[in-house]
């Protein structure tokens, strides 16, 4: 039965990549389609891989699924609300209508695929160094790329990507070099995520596995291979160190923070921790990443019945003497 669901899985990776219609490509991370469920608006159906492929039922329409929205846009309908006047694209999705949110999605010509972005990049708003906006796009995420310009000898590329802080999809600028449109780096960084929303460790194995697998771009493979490290235990010790020390989790406004399976923003997230709870630590990464202006180490930690992975901007740690 899991061979089946591995099987299906990766298949829809190949309808993500290779649809040739008009279409639109969705952006958001686990991104929602709704069904029109004859109640005066839509509600969510299923989730999809940031990254797949959406044939458009009705050529370059934001459509109405209903007539008793009065033109404007449809009603969201959630457990908890009903939005009104939201916009949507009528799609196909494994020979099934769906829609798909206006804010959530790139709508693209014939042919045209997913990218990735192979390390973190700038960005900016116009393709120029001047517009830099103190913000960037990380390693993995996945984009739409458009026209790329060469500037001063600088090539930048057009890309529009999904902005969980605005809630919506961004046009903006990045390196050229930083994108690629190799089609297994996207089919990897995909695999990637399901993998990070699987509990199942047999699954999840078996899902990192065929990502290591492809043939992709040295970065990319780079950030598979951390994550099949972690599901399959096999770590490289050339980037962690020892680290002998306790401590406890601490935040400013008392959130909880994530405990990970790798040391990344990307990684698995495996528990939550409140603020106050005690830790021991017993290693800790040789790279620093900044995280909301915070340059810190990941920090390897138990408390007393979790063990993971926590950036250290959320930490007090005290190294024990040896």
């Amino acid at each position: 039965m899991k061979k089946l669901i591995l099987s299906v899985f990766i298949s829809c990776f190949v309808f993500s990549v290779f649809a040739e219609n008009n279409s639109v490509i969705m952006l958001r991370d686990s991104g929602p389609l709704r069904e029109d469920k004859g109640n005066g608006g839509v509600e969510w159906a299923l989730e999809i891989p940031a990254g797949t492929t959406l044939a458009l039922e009705d050529d370059d329409v934001v459509l109405v699924p209903t007539e008793t929205v009065y033109g404007l846009g449809c009603k969201l309908i959630t457990p908890k609300e009903k939005t009104e006047n939201v916009k949507f694209y009528k799609v196909n999705y494994n020979n099934k209508t769906y829609y798909a949110s206006e804010n959530e999605v790139a709508k693209v010509a014939s042919g045209k695929k997913a990218c990735v972005i192979l390390k973190d990049t700038a960005i900016f708003s116009n393709p120029s160094i001047s517009t830099f906006r103190n913000a960037r796009l990380e390693q993995a995420s996945i984009v739409v790329a458009g026209k790329t310009e060469d500037v001063a000898g600088i090539k930048f590329t057009e890309v529009k990507y999904w902005s969980a802080d605005s809630w919506t999809v961004r046009t903006r600028y990045v390196f050229a070099e930083t994108v690629s449109k190799n089609e297994n780096d996207l089919k990897g960084v995909q695999i990637v995520d399901k993998v990070q929303t699987l509990k199942d460790e047999e699954m999840q194995k078996a899902l990192i596995t065929s990502a290591e697998d492809l043939d992709t771009s040295s970065e990319i493979h780079e950030y598979i291979h951390s994550v099949y490290s972690q599901v399959t235990g096999m770590f490289n010790e050339d980037d962690y160190d020892s680290f002998d020390g306790i401590g406890a989790i601490s935040v400013k406004d008392g959130s909880k923070i994530n405990l990970r399976q790798i040391p990344s923003v990307k990684g698995i997230v495996s528990a939550q921790l409140e603020d106050g709870t005690q830790i021991a630590v017993s290693m800790r990464s040789k790279f620093t990443e900044t995280i909301d202006g915070i340059t810190a180490y990941w920090y390897y930690v138990n408390t007393e019945d979790k063990a993971g992975w926590v950036f250290g901007g959320y930490l007090n740690v005290i190294e024990l003497e040896p």
